[in-house]
This record gives C-alpha cells, sequence and structure tokens, in this order.
C-alpha cells in the first residue's frame, strides 16, 4: 500500500513483511520530506512494523535544516 507519494518521494508499506519502504529521488527537503518520514513513521507505529528500509539511490544532499530535524524530532521518536 502507498503510504504518501510525492514528486521526489514513495513510501509504501509491506503489509505482510510489516516493513516500511522509503525511496527518495533527487532533492527532497522540508514538507514534503517530513511528509514522507511522518507517513512511515505513522505505519511502523499504527501497524506494529518491524523495519524500515530506505532506497536513497537517487537521493541529493538533504539541507542542514532537514538534517537537525531528522537527528533531533524524528530519529528519536523512531528509536
Amino acid at each position: 500500500m502507498i503510504l504518501y507519494e510525492s514528486k521526489n518521494s514513495k513510501v509504501e508499506w509491506l503489509e505482510h513483511e510489516k516493513i516500511v519502504v522509503k525511496t527518495f529521488y533527487d532533492f527532497i527537503y522540508g514538507e514534503e520530506m517530513r511528509g514522507a518520514f511522518e507517513a512511515g513513521f505513522n505505519a511502523l507505529v499504527t501497524y506494529h512494523g518491524i523495519k524500515w528500509l530506505s532506497d536513497n539511490r537517487g537521493l541529493k544532499p538533504y539541507r542542514n535544516q532537514d538534517v537537525t530535524w531528522i537527528n533531533e524530532d524524528w530519529f528519536p521518536r523512531m528509536l
């Protein structure tokens, strides 16, 4: 099931495996990036997921403020 999709991202839920698959392409930042991360986080919590798989082969560097948000907000909640 597709949880989130935008120009530069797709986040899917693999129900049988209980895995979130996040794919980022090109530059992604701000609300678009946060929406993708939050959709995956919410699926893990809601469906009792066990794994997060990231395909970042096409990803360009994040902006500094997005790295700060990932490290200080999103990642601590994921742990």
